[in-house]
């Protein structure tokens, strides 16, 4: 029998794929991941069989192969494309954003998109889907919802069937499948990523964008090619697009483009700060456009939305010290992030601990970061979390790491956290040392990378 083999399932996103397949009956799914996580033990938790490392199972030709981006030059993945190049009967290998834009034509798309908040505006929108409709035949996001069950997918039972016949002739080939029209009326909810053009190979039928600001500059070199795949997201988009002001002057003249002018007002229970609202009326358009819901009931659900993980997430309590986790990593995001806890915590005084994500994000808004990172009282700076990157490219082609005389990423990371004025922390100091080095009463974990799982694991235990 062939497999399903997904290279680096460990991810945030593309774990959604493992845990949906395996409730859809599908039990020859592999994992492999190079590393042991949260997410690696859960999915074995659930029956899927995990291997920690590469070529460790080494993938038979009739194999599917699903990858992140993370592992594209992982062996399984390079064999696999050498010999489907060499054979065209063998299965190319996909990737997990192939495999959304797979998935998205058969089902009325709604993508979700945007340099802040598209997580959240997705969640928001599949918390409603999930309470008040029964047109929704499938959810996936990047980060894992609070909804009771942390998952970062959710499934309409009562397509359980239809939906199993699809996805095996989508891993195989083979098999019957629900004609094209009939799923046609049943919609797919994705949160669609601009990370390296990843949204394009989605198919929407209905589109959102939070908002536009220059970020990923290892794929997009200027503000204009940013922009620019924006603009695409809105061509393809087959009905219409809403996107929250301020709106950048190419794209006006799209005219299936949607400004989002009059913003209704929420008052949430376990979020806060104005971001939330903003992520709360585009979520709320595209719902009232997809739905014959009132603004009052869609109001009633959105302001009971319970969050997301990493996302102002409380994690627990250390001595008198509350500790959160967010997933902010863009200046823009700290800014927001922070102005909320100074906002919902007023007397309190709040330490910032800060993993930056990408030393290429850290070089291209190097001084950007200066000031939203200094509305905290403290502040605390981890080394880089630097996935993909090689630091003598990274020396090559920013004049500021030679002008740092940085030579690796660890005193990169030293030389950001003298000119924040923050305080370095070494990567082998435990949770407990770092925290009795904190005297505020509020701890704010800002981190796309792996230290939250190194504080998650501390403070449950």
């Amino acid at each position: 029998m062939s497999n399903i083999i997904i290279v680096w399932g460990g991810g945030s996103g593309i774990s959604a794929i493992a845990f949906l397949l395996k409730q859809l009956w599908f039990n020859n799914l592999i994992v492999i991941d190079a590393h042991q996580s949260q997410i690696t033990k859960t999915l074995s938790n659930q029956g899927i069989k995990t291997v920690i490392w590469h070529w460790l199972y080494r993938p038979s030709e009739k194999d599917f192969i699903l990858y992140s981006d993370a592992a594209k030059n992982s062996p399984e993945v390079t064999q696999r494309a050498e010999l489907s190049h060499k054979d065209p009967k063998i299965k190319p290998p996909v990737s997990f954003f192939q495999f959304l834009g797979i998935i998205s034509q058969f089902f009325k798309t709604v993508a979700i998109s945007g340099t802040h908040g598209k997580s959240t505006t997705t969640a928001m929108t599949i918390r409603w889907a999930h309470k008040l409709s029964n047109d929704f035949a499938l959810w996936i996001l990047g980060a894992f919802t609070n909804f009771g069950t942390n998952q970062n997918y959710l499934l309409n039972l009562s397509l359980k069937n239809q939906l199993y016949a699809l996805f095996k002739y989508i891993t195989t080939g083979k098999g019957r499948y629900l004609d094209t029209q009939i799923i046609k009326k049943y919609r797919f909810v994705v949160e669609a990523d601009e990370f390296d053009k990843h949204f394009l190979w989605l198919h929407p039928y209905i589109s959102g964008i939070t908002n536009i600001e220059i970020d990923h500059t290892d794929t997009y070199p200027t503000p204009q090619h940013y922009i620019t795949a924006f603009e695409d997201v809105v061509r393809r988009t087959e009905k219409i697009s809403y996107i929250l002001n301020p709106i950048p002057q190419q794209l006006l003249h799209h005219s299936n483009l949607k400004p989002i002018k009059k913003l209704h007002q929420f008052k949430f229970k376990y979020i806060f700060w104005k971001h939330n609202i903003q992520n709360a009326n585009l979520a709320s358009k595209l719902i009232k456009h997809i739905s014959s819901a009132s603004v009052k009931d869609i109001k009633n659900v959105l302001e009971k939305f319970p969050g997301l993980r990493r996302r102002q997430e409380y994690l627990g309590k250390f001595e008198n010290k509350k500790i959160f986790s967010d997933y902010a990593h863009h200046p823009t995001e700290i800014y927001q992030t922070l102005q909320a806890f100074r906002q919902n915590f007023p007397n309190q005084k709040i330490a910032v601990i800060f993993q930056p994500h990408q030393g290429r994000r850290i070089l291209e808004f190097w001084h950007q970061f200066k000031a939203p990172l200094n509305l905290a009282d403290e502040i605390f700076i981890y080394p880089i979390y630097h996935a993909r990157e090689n630091f003598d490219t990274l020396k090559k082609e920013f004049k500021l790491v030679q002008q740092l005389s940085a030579g690796s990423f660890e005193e990169l990371s030293q030389k950001f956290g003298q000119f924040i004025g923050g305080k370095y922390i070494q990567a082998d100091w435990s949770p407990a040392e770092i925290l009795n080095m904190i005297k505020s009463s509020i701890v704010v974990i800002l981190s796309a990378g792996d230290i939250d799982w190194k504080f998650r694991q501390f403070l449950s235990s």
